[in-house]
């Protein structure tokens, strides 16, 4: 059957030692727990026991609540039935607690939803622990958590998180969290916004344990703590590597002041995190605006992409994509660690700066013009594309592009190798005082069949051979 257990709206609870609402379930059948009017409590706000039970139980706090100890919390240690909780009131912790506090998450499915579509005036204030925290999820099937537009979450000056899921003992599970925030969460001091973890991985490798997205009308600022940490450790299963991966919405905001923007965090046990980062939206840090760890990880800019701070690629093999369908520029000096960069999409990325690594640069989509100094990168163009600019590189071999040196009359240096494949082209720009485009190579130039070469508006004039080198 269905238990209702209702603190309805304008009744007023009121302890002085003890918890507002404890209701300890066994047995099967759906129990559904309800705040409408006021919870002050000198412990808990509402506190729900399902470690017993087989059933769904379903939480609502839609009033207001103010506890020293967590607001809500759920003892699930053994609960095989469905947990929900909506939090879409106000909830105010003054002790050293989180807000809404699940423990021991087992074999169940759960979704804590804080706020709702309609925008509600969704509050939750904590002196010194987390909005929301998920603790050992013990091989748990599936967790969703959701931060609606106009919830609004702060995290008081601890060491803490804003939204906290740390998963140990994943067994065989595959599956695991999937956070949606689009509301606003403020974190001071050393406390992080969102932090993800898994503390005893199942062996295999690049299993996915879950994804953290930055919605449109989310935002997430932090003062020295990280925004957003993700981390994965072996825990002795045989694990070699996992998935976590993170987007940022166009519109999404994402802030660190003193800290790092987005973060994989190591330690001894650690393994390699292959994480997709995808950022649309403002991604900032004051040290940082990512740090990526030992995995082969992707990073992704997206045309609406505003990024402040050092982008750090870490210690895999990692791909730097720029998805941009208008002109932009990048500083080059901006990022480091990457060994391949990727322009994937129409439009012109305009590198400006210095950058002294030694990476691929791939162009497949547009045009990029070099404007800086870039010398150890290779660089190679697939047809259709437009080399442009003025930078020093280490080797250019365009695959049937247009290479026009210079923005006007200009240089392309290459240190190294100039390699045109067949049907690539070669535009050079002459004034009138004999100034012309050209490009100045240290190593060998090769020249494929069919070049075709033009000055400004003059007929092509198309070089016809098999293979020549110079």
């Amino acid at each position: 059957g269905t238990n209702y257990i209702s603190n309805w709206l304008g009744a007023t609870i009121t302890t002085t030692n003890g918890h507002g609402m404890q209701i300890v379930r066994d047995g099967s059948g759906v129990t559904n727990v309800t705040n409408a009017g006021t919870i002050n409590a000198s412990r808990r706000g509402m506190f729900v026991d399902t470690s017993t039970s087989t059933g769904d139980t379903n939480i609502t706090n839609s009033g207001s609540i103010t506890s020293v100890e967590s607001a809500i919390n759920v003892d699930a240690s053994a609960d095989t039935g469905n947990l929900s909780i909506t939090h879409s009131g106000t909830s105010n912790v003054t002790g050293s607690f989180h807000a809404v506090d699940i423990t021991a998450f087992t074999s169940m499915r759960g979704a804590v939803n804080i706020g709702n579509s309609a925008g509600a005036n969704d509050v939750i204030t904590i002196n010194d622990g987390s909005a929301i925290r998920i603790d050992a999820i013990n091989g748990a099937s599936d967790i969703d958590i959701d931060t609606a537009t106009g919830a609004k979450l702060t995290v008081g000056g601890g060491v803490s998180s804003g939204i906290q899921v740390l998963m140990t003992d994943t067994g065989a599970n595959t599956s695991g969290f999937d956070i949606r925030h689009d509301g606003s969460l403020t974190a001071t001091g050393a406390s992080k916004g969102i932090e993800v973890g898994v503390d005893e991985a199942q062996a295999g490798t690049n299993n996915t344990y879950g994804t953290v997205t930055i919605g449109s009308t989310g935002s997430l600022q932090t003062d020295t703590g990280t925004a957003i940490s993700v981390s994965v450790q072996d825990g002795g299963n045989g694990a070699t590597s996992a998935r976590i991966d993170t987007t940022i919405e166009a519109g999404g905001s994402v802030t660190s002041t003193g800290g790092v923007g987005f973060e994989e965090q190591t330690s001894a046990n650690s393994i390699d995190l292959q994480t997709t980062l995808d950022i649309a939206g403002t991604l900032s840090g004051g040290t940082a605006a990512t740090r990526m760890g030992s995995g082969d990880d992707t990073t992704i800019l997206r045309n609406t992409a505003s990024v402040t701070g050092q982008i750090d690629g870490g210690t895999g093999t990692d791909t730097l994509q720029f998805d941009f369908s208008s002109a932009k520029t990048q500083d080059a000096s901006q990022f480091t660690n990457f060994e391949t960069l990727t322009k994937s999409s129409s439009g012109q990325l305009s590198f400006t700066g210095t950058n002294a690594d030694t990476m691929s640069v791939l162009l497949q989509q547009g045009s990029i013009a070099f404007n800086g100094t870039m010398t150890n990168s290779t660089v190679t163009a697939s047809a259709g594309t437009t080399v442009r600019g003025w930078a020093t590189f280490a080797c250019l071999t365009p695959m049937g592009p247009t290479v026009a040196p210079g923005n006007s009359i200009g240089t392309l240096t290459v240190q190294g190798n100039v390699t045109f494949g067949d049907n690539s082209t070669y535009a050079v720009e002459v004034d009138q005082n004999g100034n012309a485009d050209r490009i100045n190579a240290t190593g060998a130039a090769t020249i494929y069949s069919n070049l075709n070469t033009f000055k400004e508006s003059d007929p092509a004039v198309v070089y016809q051979g098999t293979s020549t080198s110079y």
